[in-house]
């Protein structure tokens, strides 16, 4: 049945569809610019300018750059509040373990291993934004470098490879927090599902052909503006 509404949809359409023909290749251009694109949020717009020819699509209005950083700010803080909460839950269970005189939990140097492994997390490219557009974060970051600098913190590491480990990840934090200066406070709020990071965001698209099906795939863009 989909492929006999597919060929009927075929007959009318009088130019060379992107992939799968769909009902919006035999749309005058008009309904789609002025009557469908803008009832569409951003992604929706994204994904029927992806269905349609070039000659055919309506560009959505560009995301303005703070929007960008207030979806990505809410990705990010996601993804390190999870990481974040797995040395807290460890602490946690040392602590219940010891007051209960039980043996077999967590051990420090797991929890220490968490510990550095959030604040290396912190250090990536595409978490720095986070320590220059959210001040209580960025404090929390230095609260915890202050903490781990402390010689006391540091004698209760069970290993000396870890303090070590810890040291330099402290310094290069120390560096990114220099050389990347707080800016302004932008609230966290998702506008997309995924993060932008460029004025043209590829994104993988299906090439469709007939009988064949999909061989092989082709890089669309995001209209949005960073600059």
């Amino acid at each position: 049945m989909s492929s006999l509404i597919s060929n009927s949809i075929a007959r009318v359409i009088q130019h060379k569809c992107v992939g799968k023909p769909t009902y919006l290749d035999v749309l005058p251009g008009d309904v789609l610019q002025y009557c469908i694109m803008p009832l569409l949020g951003w992604e929706d717009r994204i994904h029927v300018n992806m269905l349609t020819p070039a000659g055919d699509r309506t560009l959505p209005n560009k995301i303005p750059k703070e929007q960008i950083i207030a979806n990505n700010l809410n990705l990010i803080t996601q993804k390190l509040t999870r990481q974040a909460r797995k040395s807290t839950t460890l602490q946690t269970m040392i602590a219940y373990h010891t007051s209960r005189g039980i043996h077999g939990g967590p051990s420090k140097i797991k929890v220490i291993q968490e510990i550095i492994k959030f604040l290396q997390s912190v250090q990536e490219p595409q978490n720095i934004m986070l320590l220059q557009f959210n001040s209580a974060y960025r404090d929390r970051i230095i609260s915890k470098i202050i903490e781990f600098s402390n010689p006391a913190a540091v004698a209760n590491i069970p290993r000396i490879y870890l303090r070590q480990q810890l040291a330099e990840t402290l310094s290069k934090l120390t560096e990114i927090l220099v050389s990347h200066p707080f800016i302004k406070e932008v609230t966290p709020k998702k506008y997309l599902s995924a993060l932008v990071w460029q004025n043209e965001t590829a994104v993988l698209n299906e090439w469709w052909v007939p009988g064949k099906g999909v061989v092989g795939r082709y890089q669309g863009d995001i209209y949005v503006e960073m600059e």
